[in-house]
């Protein structure tokens, strides 16, 4: 089991040492934690990313811009509402609004889920692709690994691109 809190301060440390990340890492407060349970419907959020939010959830520094993409909580709130319009009416199409917590898109070509309902602290995740099939279904649902994976992936990409970005999803 991953005890959330060091393996956060890790990650943000090693984050802090590449060169194209853009401090400052700044967390939110627990009642904006909660706000974002609210925004997206949800029961529960995993203790995992409850820690990453509370140490770098309002400026993460740049973590996802590779992907063109962003972790923080003025995106993360927004990502299920119907104004943004692009991960929920995936969600809807499959059943599955309630249960799934929306943390990283595009707002075009992916979405990253993790099941709120899944008690572990590091949840497994799953990405919401376009299906290029004709006559399959619309959206790909793929388990991708967990959500620590997901954090290291877009820190050490960082320094396996040469600090050029390059995130590819």
């Amino acid at each position: 089991m991953i005890e959330s809190r060091s393996f956060i301060r890790y990650l943000k440390n090693r984050w802090l040492t590449c060169p194209v990340c853009q401090p400052p890492l700044v967390g939110c407060t627990d009642d904006e934690i909660e706000q974002l349970r609210i925004a997206q419907g949800v029961e529960r959020l995993p203790a995992l990313y409850v820690e990453f939010m509370r140490q770098m959830g309002r400026s993460d520094g740049g973590l996802a811009k590779s992907s063109d993409a962003d972790l923080s909580y003025a995106v993360a709130i927004k990502l299920k509402s119907p104004e943004v319009g692009y991960a929920l009416p995936i969600l809807r199409s499959l059943g599955l609004e309630q249960e799934s917590f929306v943390f990283l898109s595009d707002n075009t070509n992916f979405i990253y889920t993790f099941d709120s309902r899944d008690t572990q602290a590091d949840p497994l995740v799953y990405s919401f692709t376009e299906n290029p099939k004709v006559g399959e279904p619309y959206f790909v649902k793929t388990e991708i690994g967990s959500f620590s994976g997901v954090l290291v992936d877009l820190v050490e990409d960082c320094f396996a691109s040469g600090a050029t970005g390059g995130f590819h999803f």
